[in-house]
């Protein structure tokens, strides 16, 4: 017990840390550079990855690669075929695990994608918590919606 306390306080000081972060990009470069400086700390986390799907043929091909992943709301976790891997992390990606979230349903802005991954095909599974990376993913929609397509 005391060290699942220990465990939430790390994850919630990890979480402010970046939506600080966050709130201080303009762009979708500064976004993207934060996240892989704060989401790379993680000892489970080989890879960080975010998408915007500016258009539908960027959306579809999405779709085509990882199915159901891409059009959940709901974050997925768990293992992740090569295809879908290198897909989201690209092209030197082995198989492994991840953690991917949707962001941007509506339409106002591009949706996109988040993702998390291992080179370890059971890192993610499906009792990995998802609630700091979907909170991650709504605040990069909420950001990006301001932000437009920069």
């Amino acid at each position: 017990e005391c060290a699942d306390r220990i465990t939430n306080r790390r994850v919630i000081a990890q979480n402010e840390y970046t939506v600080e972060g966050l709130l201080n990009c303009h762009d979708r470069v500064q976004i993207k550079a934060l996240l892989n400086e704060h989401l790379l700390q993680s000892d489970t986390n080989d890879f960080v990855a975010i998408h915007w799907f500016d258009n539908d043929a960027a959306q579809q091909q999405a779709q085509d690669k990882l199915g159901a992943i891409a059009r959940s709301q709901k974050a997925f976790s768990g293992p992740l075929r090569e295809v879908e891997m290198q897909f989201l992390f690209g092209s030197r990606a082995p198989a492994g695990s991840g953690c991917v979230i949707a962001f941007n349903h509506s339409e106002a802005t591009s949706p996109g994608l988040l993702a998390l991954g291992s080179k370890d095909s059971s890192a993610f599974d499906s009792h990995t918590g998802t609630v700091f990376i979907s909170h991650i993913a709504r605040v990069i929609g909420t950001l990006t919606s301001h932000l437009g397509a920069r």
